[in-house]
């Protein structure tokens, strides 16, 4: 039996709003790791960024990995760089089942199009080539999960059904 589902993906791929709904399903605990470090800190991400920068906020998120590794019968949603830092996606293999949701990444730039809140994305230049280049230097981590969902603009309930029928090969 798997101790956890860990969700994978870029911003904007819903690995949030999915976890949420997939811990409900399954019976069990939800954690959005950006939402631990903000509490930890008592900062936004933005503002760890602005104040700490990037390389902080990818040292708080190997520490919570690190702290966390028995965790046992939860849901978790990585922030999107998440995997691709350090050895953390093969350590987040061995905590649980890893899924990357993989979602066009057309849907993706229409989802983010407006959100000024997410720091390496509202960087400097396009917009749409950020997250492009973002996504290509993550996809090889990304890859590395357990599952791969490919998906287009399906709703979070109907995703988290398929990781669910698809988790019953891992029990």
């Amino acid at each position: 039996m798997f101790n956890n589902i860990i969700l994978v993906g870029m911003p904007g791929s819903g690995k949030s709003s999915i976890g949420e709904i997939l811990s409900q399903k399954l019976n069990l605990k939800f954690i959005d790791t950006d939402k631990v470090i903000e509490k930890d800190t008592q900062l936004s991400i933005q503002d760890i960024f602005k104040k700490y920068g990037e390389t902080f906020f990818r040292e708080k998120e190997r520490e919570w990995i690190l702290k966390n590794y028995n965790i046992k019968k939860t849901v978790i949603a990585t922030g999107g760089g998440m995997a691709a830092y350090f050895n953390n996606i093969e350590i987040l293999k061995k905590i649980g089942i890893t899924v990357f949701i993989d979602v066009d990444l057309k849907v993706i730039k229409k989802r983010l199009e407006n959100d000024i809140n997410r720091p390496l994305i509202k960087g400097n230049g396009n917009k749409n080539n950020v997250i492009s280049d973002l996504y290509n230097s993550r996809k090889s981590y990304y890859s590395k999960c357990h599952i791969h969902i490919d998906l287009m603009e399906e709703s979070p309930e109907f995703i988290a059904e398929l990781i669910k029928e698809k988790i019953k090969n891992y029990s």
